[in-house]
């Protein structure tokens, strides 16, 4: 039979697991080794996802409380679980915020819809994302954590994870139950986030009821904000209306948010209004940086996450039975649901009628929302969106935008009349992607040696025209011509106004990454070092491959190895989901592995190790090369 795998040891007694700790201390090294019956020889894709994904060397494991805690290697990061269910997953140095963006999302709502958030309780330590660099505006931070274990399993990787959130000065760690923890205790919050995992057990089962709602309410001070999290897979319609029919049953004001990519919502109780686009702007821009992480860059990006507006949810949840304790409908249901195949289009037309962007303030840019969901995948809400627009030039826009991604309906007077039809060919959209397409043409021009040019953009007609009037037009186009003639003192003068672009506005993205561009052909290593937030917030809003070479690349100029290393174990996963028309990107994957790890000082022992994982990773791919043609754009 084989040999034990640490899955196994989930379904050992105690003292198996304990006996076991030590055999895999000794175990091997951080490389994961194939799995038993595979070789070394040619893999498909799902192969290589395997070694990506699989259970890898335990580098903690604690019998608590409550749970048998595990912390193991998958890839570069390690998984977290607790009795066998998966917790989360910590992250290297150099990973990006965003892999784990609805974390994030936690602690940052309640700042924007409250700026002036002072305090705040955290219910559930996890992983620690909710709690990493949280914005300077919070004083302090107080986690509640039922399982020790969970704290020591964090601690055991403080040195090596991206950021260390229990070495924050404002984080004061509390164990115990969270529902105990604020039934005994009579301090009050401005703010109160609940993270529990899965609804059906023990520690988190009370955590999703009335009576729990209540102690919360209970908890805030007035005009506070509570935030419950819960994930997709853990509820279907019928639940999801009932714990916002528990929520409403407690909080006079509910609003739900599923930020991008969409696999969970976020609910977000008051007791006083919570929509306030004006508060949210300033707490944006105050809290730029945390929120550009998870590619929130304007109001309109957080309207973009709002799925119900209070309005919403009071209609949603009508007639739905609330959760109490005892009734607890999701710790009786939920497991019933997990597994079961629900597509995202059951929920869309669940939430449809009660749309947050159906009553759309005129203040927000309706038809950059509608680009946005395009980007995003949602054409059915873009669609939904553009033909509700009451401000026509807006509605003409979003026609545009739904039109340049093939998504505009054949019969636009039925989708809204003539105000809805697509803009004319010289519309700002439109030129915007005349711009850009002419950008591109010139690159692959001078990549192919037709012109004498080296990619210089010559816009005419109407086209330069609008250049010549658009100020961010023009910008970009005099930003593209110092790029190509390494010119510093005109890039000197266009690097601000670049850099101040509305971020709604649509050569906003290109401008970036004329700015990424500049500073990584400066080969300056700081230069490399402040482009990475930008790229990071442009793969926060959409994740491809070409940019998460880019960022190893970035990392290799800023001769920050682990950035690099991040971007790569990133990558090879999402290679590993791709087509076999990958061959270029992974032969450029690994020779930015070999750069990385040739670059100086030495490799240490943990960058040694990671350099093994990647490139037994991208290895796997190796054998489908050859066969592969150019990658995608």
């Amino acid at each position: 039979a084989p040999p034990a795998t640490p899955w196994n040891l989930l379904r050992m007694s105690p003292t198996a697991v304990l006996a076991a700790r030590a055999v895999l201390a000794a175990s091997a090294p951080l490389a994961p080794s194939a799995p038993t019956g595979e070789t070394t020889g040619g893999k498909s894709a799902g192969r290589v996802r395997s070694r990506l994904a699989v259970f890898g060397p335990v580098v903690f494991a604690g019998i608590g409380r409550s749970a048998t805690v595990l912390l193991h290697r998958e890839g570069l990061e390690w998984r977290m679980t607790s009795n066998g269910l998966p917790e989360s997953a910590v992250q290297p140095r150099g990973g990006r915020v965003a892999r784990y963006a609805v974390a994030r999302w936690l602690t940052l709502l309640p700042t924007a819809l409250r700026p002036g958030i002072d305090r705040l309780l955290v219910i559930g330590l996890g992983a620690g994302h909710s709690v990493e660099a949280l914005p300077a505006s919070i004083a302090g931070i107080d986690v509640v954590e039922l399982e020790p274990e969970i704290v020591r399993a964090n601690r055991a990787v403080a040195p090596l994870r991206r950021s260390d959130p229990l070495a924050d000065p404002r984080v004061a760690l509390h164990l115990g139950d969270g529902r105990s923890a604020l039934a005994l205790h009579r301090e009050l919050f401005d703010a109160i986030v609940s993270q529990p995992s899965h609804p059906w057990t023990a520690g988190s089962a009370s955590l999703f009821t009335q009576e729990f709602f209540s102690l919360v309410h209970g908890r805030l001070k007035p005009g506070g904000i509570f935030v419950q999290w819960i994930g997709l897979d853990f509820v279907d319609v019928a639940l999801l209306r009932s714990l916002v029919a528990t929520l409403r049953s407690v909080f006079p004001f509910v609003e739900c948010y599923r930020p991008h990519p969409g696999g969970a919502v976020l609910f977000v109780a008051s007791d006083r209004e919570l929509a306030d686009l004006a508060t949210a702007r300033r707490a944006i821009a105050r809290d730029a940086a945390a929120w550009s992480d998870v590619g929130v860059l304007s109001a309109e990006d957080l309207a973009l996450a709002r799925i119900l507006d209070d309005n919403g949810s009071r209609r949603f949840a009508a007639g739905a039975e609330p959760t109490r304790d005892l009734r607890n409908l999701l710790q009786t249901r939920s497991p019933r649901i997990l597994g079961q195949s629900r597509g995202p289009e059951e929920l869309e037309a669940a939430l449809s009628p009660y749309d947050a962007l159906r009553d759309l303030p005129r203040d927000l840019d309706g038809a950059y929302l509608v680009r946005r969901l395009l980007e995003q995948g949602a054409p059915a809400r873009a669609l939904r969106l553009a033909t509700e627009l009451r401000d026509d030039e807006a509605r003409r826009s979003a026609f545009g935008w739904l039109d340049a991604y093939g998504y505009a309906p054949a019969d636009s007077g039925a989708a809204g009349g003539a105000a809805a039809a697509p803009p004319a060919a010289a519309s700002p959209e439109a030129l915007a992607m005349r711009l850009l397409a002419l950008r591109a043409a010139a690159r692959s021009e001078a990549a192919r040696g037709t012109t004498h040019d080296a990619g210089r953009v010559q816009p005419t007609g109407e086209l330069a025209d609008w250049v010549a009037r658009d100020p961010a037009a023009d910008a970009l186009v005099e930003a593209w011509h110092a790029l190509t003639a390494s010119d510093e003192v005109r890039w000197s003068e266009l690097d601000p106004r670049l850099a101040a672009i509305d971020p709604r506005h649509p050569l906003r993205e290109a401008a970036t990454r004329a700015r990424i561009a500049w500073r990584l052909q400066s080969g300056d290593p700081l230069a490399a070092a402040a482009a990475l937030p930008m790229l990071d917030a442009l793969l926060a809003r959409k994740s491809v491959p070409i940019d998460l070479a880019l960022r190893a690349t970035l990392g290799l100029a800023a001769r920050d190895r682990w950035t690099g290393f991040a971007a790569l174990d990133e990558l090879a996963r999402m290679l590993a989901d791709e087509s076999p028309q990958r061959g270029a990107r992974i032969r450029e994957a690994r020779r930015l592995l070999r750069d990385l790890a040739a670059a100086p000082p030495a490799l240490d022992d943990q960058e040694k190790q990671a350099e093994e994982i990647l490139e037994a990773a991208l290895a796997e791919l190796q054998p489908e090369i050859g066969k592969s043609g150019p990658p995608k754009p």
